[in-house]
């Protein structure tokens, strides 16, 4: 058995889901003709559907790429192999601490992300909505909304390692992954003296705190999303009430985990093609420098 095996199970669970249909007909064809073509060639397919997807939000997909890209090269300048190992352990985790993977995290808030699509458009075309519908519907993002910060804390295990590396810190990848989210984007912002901070603000902290607290729910009679959160007011710890518009959660707050989450796959993905095929590398990096462009110029002209 590989000493990799949590890795390949989480694969080969994602392989079967994809297969199947659950992310599309467009994931499913190209998971088809992986084993058929040259693993950069596959990466660059796999960034393109993420750009070339109808999903709205894609110029900040790209920004998020560029930043956790340009953070990967710095650790690389430093340390191109312990750069490399602290980036692949994120899918794979490590011949020590195979538990480190992280693909099945990603597969997991995948799986509940699309069952959360899936809820939203039946919801639009349904006559009748009743309150319990609009309770589920709630309650479904606010789920897939705490998967996905998970994820990014996960994701932040990796990107504090490489910090410290850069920085030439002792680093414990396995002791970063014990710390908390708070931490870990602390110590991050700490090292990085700004350079990075975008990436952190991805994460709305009242909804993490109340989260954390079981404090999040949907309000059918208001209409919002209801947020008890820890505060500290005259030195005495007490709760208060945030309250948040579908709109808002929908459109600027619930997005930005997806846009980063796909930012760090692309990223990496740009790594692995970037030590294979340096051609290679400068062609997709070309494609997404071009992608963005376009995306600008689309912006522009609708503003």
């Amino acid at each position: 058995m590989s000493e990799f095996n949590e890795y390949l199970l989480a694969v080969e669970e994602l392989d079967v889901m994809t297969l199947q249909g659950y992310f599309g007909e467009e994931s499913k064809q190209l998971i088809m003709k992986r084993d058929s073509i040259e693993i950069n060639d596959f990466l660059f397919e796999c960034v393109k559907s993420i750009f070339e997807s109808n999903q709205f939000g894609k110029k900040n997909i790209v920004d998020v790429t560029m930043l956790i890209l340009n953070l990967f090269i710095d650790g690389i300048k430093i340390n191109g192999q312990e750069t490399v190992d602290v980036i692949m352990a994120f899918f794979k985790g490590t011949e020590e601490n195979p538990e480190l993977e992280s693909m099945s995290s990603y597969g997991e808030f995948l799986r509940i992300h699309v069952e959360f699509k899936k809820l939203n458009n039946e919801m639009r075309y349904k006559r009748n909505i009743t309150n319990m519908d609009k309770k589920k519907l709630g309650s479904k993002i606010l789920s897939s909304y705490s998967k996905g910060v998970e994820l990014v804390g996960k994701v932040f295990t990796h990107l504090l390692t490489i910090e410290q590396i850069i920085n030439g810190k002792e680093y414990d990848l396995l002791k970063n992954s014990f710390l908390t989210i708070y931490i870990k984007t602390k110590e991050f912002t700490e090292l990085c003296v700004g350079k990075y901070d975008e990436l952190v603000s991805v994460i709305d902290r009242s909804i993490r705190n109340a989260d954390s607290h079981l404090n999040t729910y949907y309000s059918v009679r208001e209409g919002k999303y209801i947020l008890k959160k820890v505060v500290y007011e005259s030195g005495k710890k007490k709760n208060k009430t945030f309250k948040i518009t579908p709109h808002k959660m929908l459109l600027e707050i619930y997005p930005k985990i997806g846009w980063f989450i796909q930012g760090f796959i692309c990223a990496g993905a740009l790594i692995v093609i970037g030590f294979n095929d340096r051609e290679k590398f400068t062609e997709v990096f070309n494609y997404i420098k071009e992608f963005k462009k376009r995306e600008q110029q689309i912006l522009s002209a609708e503003g």
